[in-house]
């Protein structure tokens, strides 16, 4: 794929060497790291360093590998990293910053491009008003007093004129009301995808428990475009599933991930089954999930 772009292309990693002297090279972060350490006379000749899937910088094991590579690399070498599951990419980008004495700017839109490429921002510019209107202050609740006339010794009685309440706060939502109005945004947005033809779209969400909800919460969204479809879709879980034991087959996940997927819906993280991952990544990539 990225010949097709760019005339020279190499590989590098621990097994495989391909034209390590090409104008784009694409290694490992261990090859990377062994380069800075040794001082190697090509790392001259680097313009510019992308770092994919940047959030590897929190792995346990080879987090200390992505670390080293930032920190060593040289201070005229610009760095562009990319994830799409750092929630905390401002403190992140701070430590960057401050590591190397440089200005680090950042970037984290709501809605990445649909499958044509194209940046949908009617869907992107809803959002981003839902999110300033949540996040402005709720108005004091104001009183306008008026002149007024009383008599009384100690605590008096009196009547006002022209006095005003404003409207009370709303409280914060919370707990399940959260959950249930996310889900209804979430769906809206999907139903403006479908309705514009923009479909298939992937969702990040940077929780297993909320990823399921969101999805197990839409249970009238079925975005197959017909029974023919849905039979396919039937057909091959079946064929998948059939290598587990019969008892595995009735387990709650697979019948949740069969449920969703005949309505074109897809849920993917860690703890699913690896056969359970395999077989939604393969009806996405077939167009079947939606």
């Amino acid at each position: 794929e990225f010949t097709e772009k760019f005339d020279s292309v190499g590989v590098i990693t621990g097994d495989v060497s391909i034209n390590p002297l090409a104008n784009v090279v694409i290694m490992t972060t261990e090859i990377l790291r062994t380069m800075l350490y040794r001082k190697d006379e090509s790392l001259a000749n680097i313009k510019t360093v992308i770092f994919d899937e940047v959030h590897f910088v929190n792995d346990p094991d080879r987090g200390v590998v992505w670390e080293e590579c930032i920190i060593l690399m040289p201070p005229d070498v610009p760095m562009v990293m990319l994830s799409a599951t750092v929630p905390n990419y401002g403190e992140f980008a701070d430590w960057v910053g401050r590591t190397k004495q440089r200005t680090v700017y950042t970037d984290k839109p709501y809605l990445l491009m649909d499958n044509k490429g194209v940046f949908n921002t009617a869907a992107y510019r809803k959002i981003y008003d839902e999110i300033r209107a949540a996040e402005a202050p709720a108005p004091h609740a104001k009183q306008a007093a008026g002149k007024g006339k009383g008599k009384g010794k100690g605590k008096g009685k009196g009547k006002g004129k022209g006095a005003h309440r404003g409207p009370v706060p709303k409280q914060p939502l919370t707990g399940e009301s959260k959950i249930r109005l996310e889900t209804q945004k979430l769906q809206g947005m999907i139903k403006a995808l479908e309705a514009d033809d923009k479909l298939p779209a992937t969702v990040f969400v940077f929780s297993r428990v909320r990823c399921e909800r969101y999805a197990m919460g839409m249970p009238h969204l079925d975005l197959l475009s017909g029974s023919a479809e849905r039979s396919k879709v039937h057909v091959f879980l079946k064929e998948s599933f059939s290598k587990l034991d019969e008892t595995d087959r009735d387990l709650p996940q697979i019948q949740a991930v069969t449920d969703l997927a005949l309505r074109g819906i897809g849920v993917h993280h860690g703890g699913l089954l690896p056969i359970v991952k395999e077989a939604v990544e393969i009806l996405f990539s077939r167009g079947h999930i939606k």
